[in-house]
């Protein structure tokens, strides 16, 4: 299979259906990006061998092209001369290399056919690994979006096991306990004072009615 009918493969492959079946969707979407970018410089460097090739070719072409319009201009000189076997040497030469010419010519011209068409399928492989790079990063936003919303169902359905609204009235009521056990504590240290004090003046009382009635009995 060559690189670009593999690449073809890769790109239309469902990006989604393998991220569905991935248990890590986000490593597969730039997995798949990796495989396509590793592909799109091995299509590169075929392209670059390409070129190199047409450039060989078209050397050539221009190689025998010369040569024949040399061997060319030397039979045509030797006939002036009056030597025609140099001129048939000359005519053998120049048909060798118009044979040549001919079967490069045509190598040439198809691989400059090639050429056109390995670049024209590299520029739609950089446009569609474009896409897909804008597509991962869609899946991936959508996956992450997608586990958030998933743990945050999770967390409500755990809750809806136990009503939350029970939870906070317990707690209210607990709460409510507590300051009413304070408020307690803090009214019967206040009755405690009022004794004491109540205490204290009864006590004078008492020493001003023993005053009085010592007072009263000469005393």
């Amino acid at each position: 299979m060559g690189i670009f009918e593999r690449i073809a493969m890769l790109v239309k492959s469902n990006i989604n259906d393998l991220i569905d079946r991935a248990e890590d969707p986000e490593k597969m979407a730039k997995q798949v990006i990796v495989e396509l970018e590793e592909a799109l410089e091995e299509a590169k460097s075929g392209v670059a061998a390409a070129i190199a090739e047409e450039k060989r070719l078209k050397a050539l072409v221009e190689e025998h092209k010369y040569e024949s319009e040399k061997w060319q201009e030397r039979a045509e000189k030797a006939v002036l001369k009056g030597d025609d076997e140099l001129a048939k040497e000359a005519l053998r030469r120049k048909k060798s290399h118009d044979q040549d010419l001919a079967h490069f010519t045509e190598l040439y011209e198809r691989q400059q056919k090639q050429v056109v068409e390995m670049k024209e399928n590299l520029y739609e492989l950089e446009k569609k690994i474009e896409d897909a790079k804008r597509r991962r990063d869609t899946l991936i936003a959508r996956n992450r979006a997608a586990e958030a919303q998933r743990k945050i169902s999770q967390t409500l359905a755990a809750a809806g096991k136990k009503n939350p609204m029970d939870i906070l009235e317990k707690m209210e009521e607990k709460v409510e306990r507590i300051e009413a056990e304070a408020q307690v504590y803090e009214e019967m240290e206040k009755d405690t004072l009022e004794e004491k004090f109540k205490a204290l003046d009864e006590e004078d009382d008492v020493d001003k009615d023993l005053a009085e009635l010592k007072k009263k009995l000469g005393k």
